[in-house]
């Protein structure tokens, strides 16, 4: 049996991405996107933006052929922001459009030598799953590169969470 998901949980997902993405990439200076932690094989917060709207472009071109540009190094910040904001519209109204067979989530199958041949696409529904975790992820590490220069996101959530999103409530009272 293939699980099925709503048009109103693909939603809040993007939505929750989304809100948690843009508080994120808001309020940080020019040398902030492009610094990297030392000693170590981490991106700067530019780079992880142009690696998860990639990763997107590739998963969303599976359904609306050349609708997604890939985003070179060329790219400034400013301008894969607005992109990322672009993408939230364009996922929505892809949800907006689908079909019932769409919100079933069921992955895409490859076969050849080295599984390079697309059998079956995977559903919108699996796709918004599968680029939505790698975007929180990358989030968090956004998140630690903007925690490392000691600039946190300016504003909470909501009366419950400080500003990087953490719950206090009732922990210390």
């Amino acid at each position: 049996m293939v699980r099925k998901t709503t048009k109103n949980e693909l939603i809040e997902l993007v939505k929750t991405i989304r809100l948690y993405g843009n508080r994120m990439l808001k309020g940080l200076k020019e040398d902030e996107v492009a610094w990297v932690p030392e000693n170590t094989k981490g991106r700067s917060i530019e780079s992880y933006l142009r690696h998860i709207l990639n990763a997107e472009s590739y998963w969303y071109n599976m359904i609306k052929d050349g609708s997604y540009e890939i985003f070179s190094k060329g790219i400034g910040f400013n301008d894969l922001v607005n992109s990322f904001k672009k993408h939230e519209t364009t996922i929505l109204t892809l949800i907006d459009n689908a079909e019932d067979d769409d919100f079933n989530l069921r992955t895409p199958e490859w076969e050849g030598d080295n599984y390079q041949k697309l059998k079956s696409r995977g559903t919108l529904a699996w796709k918004i799953y599968r680029t939505s975790m790698h975007a929180i992820h990358h989030f968090g590490q956004i998140a630690h590169i903007r925690f490392s220069l000691e600039n946190p996101p300016t504003e909470k959530i909501d009366d419950y969470s400080d500003p990087w999103g953490y719950i206090w409530i009732g922990l210390f009272s």
